[in-house]
């Protein structure tokens, strides 16, 4: 299974328009930018995309998505269903409920799916089982399984709903790519710092933790990635190819 992280930065992206803020300027030097989270998943010639920011489709022209399966309705993360509606070819879209009208009453090619948490979903060569994440809407994370690998996708979220970690510890996770959206140290309700990050890919056994969904104001890329592979993780960049 590969993995193809098509984004990786919080909804403002990096640089953000107009900051002059460390983690802004390195991303304008050294060209290593982040747009909205969201990655492709792959086995055996098929695709499943998770999420879909608002620069999504250039990162996948030219390549047939089985799926889309979306972890919660904030505009960085579905934005790009607007564009990806109008394929030629009908894309199952799975998701938490909360769609807005401009998605739900116009879907065009879209064919709009619920999802049962800790149900598990056949998508191809996929098994893909849900389950709660804890943040500001209904959002939910996603266990693709294919080719005896596993991927845990836990973005957005602080923490994780103990019903989650139970699950989770209880499977084979051998990649979780993880919110970390505040730099370390930083407590807020909606989304993890740096820190418990890593400590939520610890606690579900990942055998790898990539750090996503990194807002400006965190550590600039290179001064992350050292900090976070100081302490077992490393932090994720735009067009990072993982093999599973």
């Amino acid at each position: 299974m590969e993995v193809r992280i098509l984004g990786t930065g919080a909804s403002e992206g990096v640089p953000a328009y107009g900051c002059r803020c460390p983690s802004c300027e390195e991303a304008r030097r050294t060209g290593l930018w982040r747009r909205q989270t969201s990655l492709l998943v792959s086995h055996g010639g098929e695709h499943l995309l998770v999420d879909a920011g608002f620069d999504v489709v250039p990162e996948i022209d030219g390549v047939g998505i089985l799926a889309v399966i979306l972890t919660h309705w904030h505009s960085d993360h579905y934005a790009g269903l607007f564009r990806l509606r109008w394929s030629r070819v009908e894309i199952p879209l799975f998701s938490p409920p909360g769609a807005p009208p401009e998605i739900a009453g116009k879907p065009v090619s879209l064919r709009m799916r619920g999802v049962a948490p800790f149900s598990e979903l056949r998508i191809g060569p996929f098994g893909v089982t849900p389950y709660p994440l804890r943040h500001t809407a209904p959002t939910l994370g996603y266990l693709v399984e294919a080719g005896g690998r596993s991927l845990a996708v836990l973005f957005d979220t602080k923490g994780l709903p103990g019903e989650t970690l139970r699950f989770l510890s209880g499977r084979r996770v051998d990649l979780a790519v993880v919110d970390a959206t505040y730099a370390p140290g930083v407590q807020r309700e909606d989304h993890n710092d740096v820190d418990g990050a890593i400590e939520v890919g610890r606690a579900v056994g990942a055998s790898r933790v990539v750090l996503t969904h990194v807002a400006h104001h965190n550590l600039p890329h290179s001064e992350l990635d050292r900090y976070a592979r100081e302490r077992g993780a490393e932090a994720a960049y735009d067009g990072m190819t993982l093999e599973v």
